[in-house]
């Protein structure tokens, strides 16, 4: 990705069935040794792209599966108010991702704010999360 536009986030954790990961909690951060904010590019207001490689394959499911978001906000990397989801895919039933291979994750609103975090939330007893990584695209 050129400079300017965007991010390439790699080795984001992979998780357990029933485990959420939340990229605007330090705590959560630290034991993972990832990537808890990404500050966007100073002038970066619309979000172009978001597109999440899982190291292995994910099936969907319903009732107990999984949703992905990339959130973003103002404030600071400590206190990130008025958070805003930005793009969004719930795993559910029909919905599969191919390890190794970009998905992309459809944009609920393209309004930047100062940073963008991401979200992987186990719904009811959740499905795994393989890990990966995640590209995002901003003008």
């Amino acid at each position: 990705m050129a400079p300017g536009s965007g991010v390439v986030l790699q080795g984001l954790p992979p998780l357990d069935a029933g485990q959420t990961w939340d990229g605007a909690n330090p705590d959560r951060a630290i034991i993972d040794g990832a990537f808890p904010v990404v500050e966007t590019d100073e002038g970066a207001t619309t979000l172009v792209s978001v597109a999440y490689t899982p190291n292995a394959n994910v099936t969907g499911a319903d009732t107990d599966s999984r949703t992905l978001q990339l959130v973003t906000a103002d404030g600071s990397v400590n206190d990130l108010t008025g958070a805003v989801v930005v793009a969004e895919l719930a795993l559910t039933s029909g919905v599969n991702l191919t390890g190794g291979s970009p998905h992309a994750i459809p944009i609920v609103d393209s309004t930047l704010k100062h940073f963008v975090y991401w979200k992987s939330i186990s719904v009811g007893t959740g499905i795994p999360d393989p890990g990966g990584s995640l590209s995002i695209a901003w003008s």
